[in-house]
């Protein structure tokens, strides 16, 4: 259980960090 809940956290902060990314690249893009 340990071990999926940190697989888990791991898959969502790289999303989060591609999300961020994704949305600094929008409002670059935008100005």
């Amino acid at each position: 259980m340990n071990a999926f809940r940190n697989s888990s956290t791991e898959k969502s902060s790289w999303r989060v960090a591609v999300e961020d990314v994704l949305n600094i690249n929008l409002n670059l893009s935008s100005v």
